[in-house]
């Protein structure tokens, strides 16, 4: 009820002889602007917590992103690290068993294919080792390609050979080893069985 409406009627009642005493009307008309007044305060209270704290969570908001992010780069750096040794170990493992392997004079890479006749895209990364190894040695070096079977006859297979041993040849040239110090031909014919490429130390 509105304030000037209980003191109408409080004024009213005391005109009119009511039993009810005037302080007893005067007390129900502060409690009343006493709750009034509290709700309000509680409300203007609510109101600027509201707005001060908006601020806040902006400002949090703004330093927990560059936090998160720096999380996110350090955990994508971690791996490219792990990704990275575990490569090395790798890259170290297979230029350990070249060295070995031109070291006893003949070396077997039976895990090195083609695609038609270039290196195929996974055997590239043990090329590259080769071509390292090779390039650090003094040596003369003999490459050859075995023929393929797959059901072409012998002198397609063999051509396919030649081709792959000239691309072989230009891959490891071209990956700094001396092209007057490499050989490349054909190894035997198509049934022959035995790794695709033979690496051979000539002196």
């Amino acid at each position: 009820m509105c304030i000037k409406r209980m003191l109408l009627l409080a004024l009213l009642i005391t005109s009119a002889g009511a039993s009810v005493a005037p302080a007893q009307i005067l007390d129900k008309v502060r409690q009343q602007v006493k709750q009034k007044i509290s709700g309000a305060k509680m409300r203007l209270e609510d109101s600027v917590a509201t707005h001060a704290t908006q601020p806040l969570d902006s400002v949090l908001t703004r330093a927990v992103r560059p936090v998160d992010s720096t999380t996110a780069r350090a955990g994508g750096d971690a791996s490219s690290i792990v990704t990275k040794a575990i490569r090395r170990k790798e890259s170290t493992a297979q230029e350990r068993r070249i060295r070995d392997g031109l070291a006893s004079g003949r070396l077997e890479l039976a895990s090195v294919t083609f695609d038609a006749e270039i290196p195929s895209a996974s055997s590239r990364s043990e090329l590259d080792v080769l071509a390292g190894v090779l390039a650090s040695l003094p040596n003369m070096f003999l490459i050859q390609i075995r023929p393929e079977v797959a059901g072409a006859p012998g002198a397609t297979a063999k051509t396919i050979a030649d081709q792959r041993a000239a691309a072989l040849k230009a891959w490891l040239v071209s990956r700094g080893v001396p092209a007057a110090r490499l050989f490349a031909t054909t190894d035997g014919e198509p049934a022959v069985p035995g790794a695709l490429v033979t690496v051979i130390r000539l002196q």
